[in-house]
């Protein structure tokens, strides 16, 4: 799949964004193509954001749809 199909379908998926002290946890809907994109952000894990203080943004699925 194409980044940008990834990207499409990220941004089509809605969910909640939490910030904590030492991270930000986005919590994703579950939704058919879930699977595929939290595989997709295992590669970014270790990503850090200045804009965000340097923390680690933590991409999950929510336990409710």
């Amino acid at each position: 799949m194409t980044s940008v199909k990834l990207y499409e379908k990220f941004i089509r998926n809605s969910g909640t964004v939490k910030i904590e002290q030492d991270q930000i946890i986005v919590l994703m809907k579950k939704k058919r193509d879930l699977p595929m994109l939290l595989e997709s952000f295992k590669k970014s894990e270790e990503i850090t954001i200045g804009q965000f203080e340097n923390r680690p943004i933590v991409i999950k699925g929510h336990t409710t749809s």
